[in-house]
């Protein structure tokens, strides 16, 4: 008879299932309905969310009206590789940035050919990274438009709850930012032009 599998373990991590969230299905379906209402598509650039983001969207029934796909980037050559992500961005500012979060999303918006990029990084934990930022910061980055005129949004948390939890908010702060953007841009557009043009906003 052969045992069951075990998770590893390393230190003191936990390699358990994610921790559910029920209001990010809740999110991911209000986010739906209004990309869908805007006649807009999204791309979703993940580092430490894993592909968690585009689960969700991809998880309401039609999604596939509106979500062109994802690209999961994990490792720093691949977010230059696919992304385009500039060696030198990552070399000064680190992976969890602000800069290379808005770049992730430019990056796959133009890799996907979708209306909107949305883009996760940071640093699930439980230990800093090599550049000494904290566990639990994130930086979400929406971009709408060609460059130089887009409209980037941006995003900010850093509060360490543990691994899961830490991914499973990045993805929350994902989609309320991504419900932000398109109630505003529904309020400001009502006839479905395109937003006023304006600065990276940072949500606590």
């Amino acid at each position: 008879m052969t045992a069951p599998l075990t998770p590893p373990v390393r230190g003191s991590a936990s390699y358990d299932a994610p921790v559910p969230r029920p209001q990010n299905r809740e999110l991911a379906a209000g986010a739906g309905a209004l990309l869908e209402a805007a006649g807009l598509t999204v791309g979703l650039a993940e580092s430490c969310t894993g592909g968690l983001l585009c689960a969700e969207l991809t998880a309401v029934p039609g999604s596939s009206a509106y979500v062109v796909g994802g690209v999961t980037a994990y490792a720093n050559s691949l977010k230059t590789s696919l992304l385009g992500v500039p060696k030198d961005l990552i070399a000064t500012n680190g992976a969890v940035s602000a800069e290379v979060a808005t770049s992730m999303a430019i990056g796959v918006r133009a890799l996907l050919r979708c209306d909107i990029g949305l883009a996760a990084s940071g640093i699930a934990g439980p230990v800093r990274d090599a550049s000494e930022k904290p566990a639990g910061l994130c930086y979400v980055a929406l971009v709408e438009g060609d460059p130089p005129l887009h409209l980037t949004r941006l995003f900010t948390r850093n509060e360490d709850l543990g691994r899961h939890r830490n991914r499973s908010e990045v993805v929350a702060l994902a989609l309320r930012g991504l419900v932000e953007h398109l109630t505003a841009r529904q309020t400001a557009a009502p006839g479905g032009g395109a937003p006023p043009r304006s600065a990276p906003t940072v949500a606590p």
